[in-house]
């Protein structure tokens, strides 16, 4: 049986608090309503991997970021199964 993966969302808000960036700056730089925002970053909803993308990139983070702090990103669908 798989294990759950931890989720993103808490680790970048914490990234944000550490840096003094807001919801509603990160949501006006990855182009998502700040309610999205507030979802991901409680755990209430998984980012598909391109809003994650979006998101690392408008903090100046990776993927390497989130592997190195112990987070698997989303697996990506293949076409074909």
């Amino acid at each position: 049986m798989p294990t759950e993966q931890p989720h993103p969302g808490p680790l970048i808000r914490d990234y944000m608090k550490a840096n003094g960036i807001t919801q509603v700056q990160l949501a006006a730089a990855v182009g998502r309503s700040q309610p999205t925002i507030v979802r991901i970053l409680s755990a209430q909803i998984a980012p598909p991997l391109s809003t994650l993308l979006l998101i690392l990139g408008a903090l100046g983070l990776s993927l390497r970021w989130l592997h190195d702090h112990g987070v698997r990103p989303p697996e990506v669908e293949r076409a074909g199964g």
